[in-house]
């Protein structure tokens, strides 16, 4: 037997559907262990987390069929694996009639190298370097064949901060994360207190407190450090700095005739920069700082804490290196940005109704926490939607009715994407048109995997049974009594033994001649999902799932 789905009328009344608002232990209560057929549809809702796994530019899609090939990447990630089971999603796909969200979507890829870059070597655009003023000429050298009207969608990167150059290579390090001195010597010469090595924060560290602050002179001497044939030499330090109020207290020396007496040897101290009190326990990295000062030397450092009765620092070590020079390739924070271009036959620019906020527009909308321009930014708890309409009314004051802008901004969620938004000033304010329309998607888990389910409905209305009845089927003699019936009550009449009972095969061939004569133009593996009236004894709704094959015939759906 063909499997076919049998739906009766009482049932479409009354299924079950999982609400959204449910949390997912509640769907997995319900469905049973995995492997058990869920005979109900799991109704599930995209989340914000969703959307960024699907990296789309919004939380729209570009079309029904964008939809149906992504949206398996997130169910099979939060959805039951159990063979059978369906879901169905309201997603909002964008409008075919609208044609600069559909150019953006349809724009061709052009995603920027580490060459491309203004600054060699550094793989993103540096603060003092305008993306939005280079890329035109970047594009240019980057795409062939371009031709007027076409759009472009440009991947790239921004440094957040001034990037630094990373250093050619670690010439000696000690790692204080293990709660270890690894060879460093501590000289204890005033107080009580010391240097501790175990100390639970995973690191050393040395305070003067004790119950309450007390007088300390403390030293932590390396082991000697050969520099011998290094040059332009660079020197770090990880460390906390908390509970104190006066930097020089805590110092970092050198000495290049340290024969181990403290007191006997020359000590210069390092300028560390970028050196703070803390409100917690984090290590911060210092400043790369210049060590050339050692270069060819042979030298031992030390780590040299004062406390008095009124100031007690507590100073955690992490980690120490000295490397050499610097190297040729940038580090920094960076955010992976895009921008849309058009090409009108001789160069490339932004889209005329386009618009992309600036640091300045961010901040005219607030620099206060919970602000966008807190972070120059929007995101789930800082919505577009409740500033953005604002922005234009005061950045547009004298547009007319049925202008339209384009509004690209930056979105934090986990990382910083750019996002866009399109406005329409209607009746005196700035509103987001219907630029799509929710729509029903739905899926099935097929050996493991949630795959598209997404037939073309269709149902068989009462003129369809009489098309049907007067069909070439009438020359067939096995089809007399079934045809009658169809004609006359509208329906299948489903009760096998039955003088007019049509069997799978039967309705088979019915709906063959039906759907070819109805829909000539359907490609090869179009799937239809025709439901009809049946008869059971009670009137049933009945649905039978087809798929035209290659040979050109509809064939019954099998799971």
């Amino acid at each position: 037997m063909k499997n076919i789905k049998h739906i009766t009328l009482a049932i479409l009344t009354s299924v079950l559907l999982f609400s959204c608002e449910n949390s997912l232990e509640d769907v997995y209560d319900e469905i049973g262990e995995v492997g058990t057929p869920i005979k109900t549809d799991i109704k599930y809702t995209l989340t914000e987390d969703d959307f960024e796994t699907l990296d789309l530019s919004s939380e729209k899609f570009a079309s029904f069929e964008q939809a149906e090939n992504i949206i398996p990447t997130v169910l099979n990630q939060v959805l039951p694996n159990s063979p059978g089971a369906k879901a169905a999603l309201m997603v909002d796909i964008y409008n075919d009639n609208n044609t600069i969200i559909s150019n953006l979507f349809d724009a061709k890829e052009v995603t920027l190298t580490t060459e491309d870059y203004p600054t060699a070597n550094s793989g993103a655009f540096h603060p003092s370097e305008s993306a939005a003023e280079l890329l035109p000429a970047i594009i240019t050298g980057k795409v062939t064949g371009a031709e007027s009207g076409n759009f472009y969608k440009v991947t790239y990167s921004n440094f957040t901060e001034e990037p630094t150059k990373a250093t050619a290579g670690q010439v000696v390090a000690y790692d204080f994360t293990n709660e270890t001195f690894n060879g460093w010597t501590s000289v204890d010469v005033t107080g009580d207190q010391a240097w501790e090595d175990a100390t639970g924060f995973g690191n050393i560290s040395m305070s003067g407190f004790d119950g309450q602050a007390y007088e300390n002179e403390d030293w932590l001497v390396s082991p000697e450090v050969n520099l011998t044939g290094e040059t332009e030499l660079k020197f770090q330090i990880d460390e906390n700095l908390r509970y104190g109020s006066d930097l020089s207290l805590v110092k970092v020396l050198v000495s290049e005739n340290y024969t181990g007496d403290i007191n006997t040897a020359t000590w210069n101290e390092l300028t560390i920069t970028n050196r703070n009190f803390h409100s917690d326990n984090n290590l911060t990295p210092s400043d790369v700082i210049d060590f050339s000062a050692y270069d060819n030397k042979i030298i031992h450092i030390a780590f040299k804490y004062n406390s008095t009765t009124s100031d007690s620092t507590r100073w955690l070590i992490g980690n120490v290196s000295i490397s050499k020079g610097e190297g040729d390739e940038f580090t920094g924070d960076t955010e992976t940005l895009t921008a849309y271009y058009t090409y009108d036959g001789s160069t490339y620019s932004v889209p005329e109704i386009a618009y992309e906020l600036t640091s300045e527009d961010y901040d005219a909308m607030g620099t206060e926490s919970g602000t966008p321009g807190q972070y120059n930014n929007f995101s789930s708890s800082i919505s577009p939607d409740d500033y953005l309409p604002l922005f234009l009314a005061n950045k547009y004051q004298f547009a007319t009715t049925g202008t339209q802008k384009l509004i690209f901004y930056k979105y934090f969620s986990g990382s910083t994407s750019t996002r866009f938004d399109l406005y329409s000033y209607e009746n005196g304010a700035w509103i987001m048109p219907e630029t799509s329309t929710e729509t029903e998607i739905r899926f099935i888990n097929k050996k493991g995997t949630w795959v598209s389910d997404n037939p073309i409905v269709y149902s068989i209305t009462s003129d369809d049974f009489v098309w049907i009845s007067e069909s070439s089927l009438k020359s067939d003699a096995d089809y007399a009594s079934q045809l009658d019936s169809a004609g006359q009550y509208k329906n299948f009449d489903r009760r096998p033994g039955g003088e007019a009972y049509w069997s799978d095969e039967q309705i088979e061939v019915a709906l063959n001649l039906f759907l070819k004569d109805k829909f000539p133009e359907t490609e090869v593996g179009t799937q239809y999902a025709v439901s009809a009236l049946t008869y059971v004894g009670s009137s049933a709704i009945e649905e039978f799932r087809l798929i035209l094959d290659e040979s050109g015939d509809y064939i019954y759906v099998t799971e």
